[in-house]
């Protein structure tokens, strides 16, 4: 009983501190908005410089641009709570392709997002593009809390699952007329 309850101190302070390290981080006190930014990538996996990032508001609209720079990067500020998708325009004028989940910003958070741009050849397979969509479009909407509890919760249930199975509990004692 007492490993038991060591395990749990163990596995509680565990929680407490991932729980801390993935909570998602916020501006500076004043309420400047909350900020989202991330890396371009083209096909070869390089810094997509030159490209530029619409971001896109919950019913469609095109709200703001960002210019990629030559690192890759982008950067939105000052932005309100809500859902934003994003697209991305070549430097000919094109929009791109990109597989992407929408993200969504609480007031004053910051946020990163990662993009990477995907061919447009039509022989690609759409069922393996949609399955992949869709585990990202589940992760990408869960909020950063939401993320760690679940994987708190994998590692509490592996930890608990392995401590049952490896509990060693002593046979008792065979008595013996002699």
């Amino acid at each position: 009983m007492c490993r038991t309850l060591k395990s749990l101190a163990a596995y509680t302070t565990l929680f407490a501190l991932v729980l801390w390290i993935v909570s998602p981080p916020t501006l500076a006190a004043g309420g400047s908005g909350a900020r989202l930014e991330g890396l371009v990538l083209d096909l070869d996996g390089r810094a997509a410089a030159g490209h530029r990032i619409h971001l896109i508001g919950a019913g469609g609209e095109d709200l703001a641009q960002s210019a990629v720079g030559e690192d890759g990067l982008y950067s939105f500020a000052g932005l309100g709570a809500g859902q934003y998708s994003l697209g991305v325009e070549l430097p000919d004028g094109t929009l791109a392709p990109v597989a992407a989940a929408p993200v969504r910003l609480g007031n004053d958070e910051l946020a990163r997002r990662d993009l990477k741009l995907v061919t447009s050849d039509a022989d690609m397979t759409n069922a393996a593009l949609q399955a992949n969509y869709a585990v990202g479009q589940w992760w990408g909407d869960l909020s950063n809390p939401g993320k760690a509890w679940t994987i708190i919760g994998i590692i509490v249930a592996a930890a608990l699952i392995y401590d049952v199975l490896d509990d060693e509990t002593p046979a008792s004692p065979v008595e013996s007329d002699g």
